[in-house]
């Protein structure tokens, strides 16, 4: 059985755009991760981060590779909006039970956005 993820995961859903299918990242907070992870500084050499942000490719929990930040020729993109019925499967399964439901908390093309 799938770990639960910490209270402080965000899930950021990830859809490939030629076939609206919409895979599953999970984000965790880097205060709230429990190993170091390596830091990129800026340094002289400052366009090497955002190079690296954007050709490091974003695996998402079915095991896929995806670049959503990639500008130019994007394949895929972050979304909040999408049917139910497009979530990757593979994804959905290897959260835990007691966190599937949070696949569902997202806007839906029937919705409207609420502000206050």
């Amino acid at each position: 059985m799938p770990d639960r993820l910490p209270e402080s995961a965000e899930l950021k859903f990830v859809e490939t755009l030629s076939s609206g299918t919409v895979d599953i990242d999970v984000y965790v907070p880097a205060w709230a991760r429990p190993e170091p992870t390596e830091t990129l500084t800026m340094g002289a050499s400052g366009g090497r981060v955002l190079k690296t942000m954007l050709e490091t490719p974003v695996v998402v929990r079915c095991g896929l590779p995806t670049h959503p930040n990639r500008p130019v020729n994007a394949k895929h993109q972050y979304t909040g909006r999408f049917e139910d019925e497009r979530l990757c499967r593979g994804c959905y399964r290897t959260l835990h039970e007691d966190d599937q439901a949070r696949a569902f908390e997202h806007e839906t093309p029937g919705t409207t956005e609420t502000t206050n």
